[in-house]
């Protein structure tokens, strides 16, 4: 819907706001939770500097600082957000994994470029966030108000791998973001931080193993530097202590 018909004036807008012409060729994006100047230097470039603008608006619902917190801290680990449509009062437990589905929506970057999510690591820190709290919005605007939404924290993958289905229990983060069935949107999450299993992950922080057959154990072999975790089946870790 349009929100601000002419440069300048204020978009209220609680979603994606898109600053474009009229063509609406081109557009520069934002997430916001209440209002925008619809104007260049709150959008941050002008790639058509001769054109007027104007201000459209993706409704969503309004995300509560606990997601934005959520997202940041799987940036900070390094994880990108594998966002999942599922029906009210599904979770993040294993008995629920068959019934999310992932939200096939590439990730933009503040002027609209599609960008893969196993480059989402290298942008800046708000830049990643903007982007995943938009992907949010998209999901939630195409899976309808009915529908839960949950965010997985993953390790970046190729496109042929990060679309297959994927179980909490092999995520090092899990949350419900979007629950009609109590309430809307919050960050239900998953208490335990589980290791990485693949050989080239760890964290740098406490986790645990997500398998009660593995093995916690630190990875990290350079002395002086931080513990780094990871788990692996006991008879690696094993071998690994020798």
């Amino acid at each position: 819907r349009l929100c601000a018909p002419v440069e300048g004036a204020t978009c209220q807008c609680v979603g994606t706001a898109a600053l474009h012409t009229w063509t609406g060729d081109w557009a520069m994006l934002r997430h916001t939770n209440g209002s925008i100047r619809c104007n260049v230097d709150d959008f941050g470039e002008d790639p058509r500097p001769h054109f007027a603008k104007l201000c459209s608006c993706l409704a969503s619902p309004r995300w509560p600082a606990a997601v934005a917190d959520g997202l940041d801290a799987n940036i900070a680990r390094k994880l990108v957000p594998r966002v999942e449509v599922g029906p009210p009062g599904a979770g993040c437990g294993s008995e629920d994994d068959g019934k999310w589905t992932t939200c096939s929506v590439m990730s933009t970057r503040y002027d609209a470029s599609l960008v893969p999510d196993r480059y989402l690591p290298q942008l800046p820190p708000d830049e990643q966030k903007d982007t995943a709290l938009r992907k949010l919005d998209m999901c939630h605007k195409l899976a309808g108000e009915d529908k839960a939404l949950r965010v997985l924290g993953v390790w970046p993958k190729p496109p042929q791998v990060a679309l297959k289905p994927v179980k909490a229990a092999a995520a090092p983060t899990c949350a419900v973001v979007y629950d009609p069935a109590s309430g809307g949107a919050d960050w239900a999450g998953r208490a335990a931080v589980f290791c990485p299993t693949e050989p080239e992950r760890c964290l740098e922080e406490s986790c645990e193993c997500a398998n009660d057959k593995h093995v916690r154990l630190n990875v990290q072999e350079k002395e002086g530097s931080p513990a780094c975790w990871a788990c692996r089946p006991e008879e690696q870790a094993k071998q690994a202590a020798k």
